[in-house]
């Protein structure tokens, strides 16, 4: 009665308070202690690896393109590109075939010689295709795929087998087999222009690149630099980054230093054209088989090594990703948007993305 008549008098919102008050105690057991809070599990959500805002990884698929257009089994063995189409030449057949880059169509086949000795290696001037065959090169219009003329190198009577070329914006270079001279000549006239000594260990030259003011020959175990404007000899940088020795095969500027790859390591070193300084040692495989054939395509650079195809970022040497292309692959080139394979062993074409 008496808690009845108290409760009469309060006023409404005193009313509201004792009665929240009431429920506070029953809640905690009767005590009037401070309410305990039962704690809550905490879920932990993993980020999808796909989600949109970060895109997984496109993969490789290859797109295998058989090379077929006669009886006779066609091995590729190297490759070119002139801005529109994709040159091909031949290993054991001095042919060149022209492929459409969308779907690996072949347009033309166009014979070079008639010795059997294959083409080693191509280059693009901005008009011609030039092809090495045996002790010669071979100029073939890009346009519509005809000959234009085949050129000897008789400057001596040593004799002289051509093994790699290269267009610096003006001249052709092409390095030698076994004699470590590059020979400078004019493309419009397949004219000698210059025999530039680069060693004397018989050794060859196996690949050439340009850096837009230097020509840069692999011989033996080093590579040399050349102006390109008057074959000056500049100088000659060794690969001594350690004891077990270093010999390069390929070669490729990538518009701020030169990448080359080993005879039979599976390193790409990074390298200053100012001083020939190594920048970077990046390894890129442990199977000891080296690096036949390096690209730029603009953004990386790709080695290839054991017939897969590996992506590095040129900013800091970073593997982005490998993908398998062929066993029997030699060289590859890049029209851009693909990078496309030459498989000796199957004759085909791989193009990966």
């Amino acid at each position: 009665m008496f808690i009845a008549r108290r409760i009469s008098e309060m006023r409404p919102w005193m009313v509201l308070l004792v009665l929240m008050s009431l429920v506070l105690i029953a809640c905690n057991g009767g005590t009037g202690g401070t309410p305990t809070v039962e704690a809550t599990p905490v879920v932990t959500q993993e980020t999808p690896t796909d989600s949109p805002s970060t895109p997984a990884p496109m993969p490789c698929e290859p797109f295998v393109v058989p090379l077929v257009f006669d009886e006779t089994a066609f091995s590729p063995l190297s490759t070119a590109f002139d801005g529109t189409v994709i040159w091909v030449g031949g290993r054991g057949r001095d042919v060149v075939l022209k492929v459409a880059p969308g779907d690996g169509e072949i347009l033309q086949v166009v014979p070079l010689a008639k010795l059997g000795v294959g083409v080693p290696a191509l280059a693009f001037d901005g008009e011609s295709i030039w092809a090495l065959v045996d002790d010669s090169v071979v100029k073939v219009r890009a346009a519509d795929g005809e000959l234009v003329g085949t050129y000897g190198f008789d400057f001596d009577d040593a004799g002289f087998t051509p093994a790699s070329i290269l267009f610096d914006g003006e001249s052709l270079w092409v390095g030698g087999r076994d004699r470590d001279l590059a020979i400078k000549m004019n493309p419009d006239t397949g004219e000698i222009l210059q025999v530039v000594p680069l060693a004397k260990l018989g050794a060859g030259v196996p690949d050439l690149a340009f850096d837009g003011e230097y020509i840069w020959g692999l011989v033996d175990d080093s590579v040399v630099k050349v102006r390109a404007a008057d074959g000056e000899f500049i100088d000659t940088y060794y690969f001594d980054f350690d004891a077990a020795g270093f010999k390069p095969l390929s070669l490729t500027f990538d518009g701020e230093a030169f990448w080359v790859g080993g005879r039979d390591r599976d390193l790409a070193l990074k390298v200053r054209p100012s001083d020939g300084e190594i920048l970077q040692v990046v390894e890129l495989a442990k199977y000891g088989v080296g690096v036949p054939d390096l690209v730029f395509d603009g953004e990386y650079v790709r080695a290839l090594v054991a017939g897969s195809v590996i992506k590095v970022r040129p900013s800091d040497g970073v593997v982005m990703e490998s993908c398998w292309a062929a066993e029997g692959a030699f060289s590859f080139v890049s029209d851009g948007a693909f990078v496309w394979v030459a498989d000796a062993e199957k004759g085909t074409l791989v193009r990966l993305p």
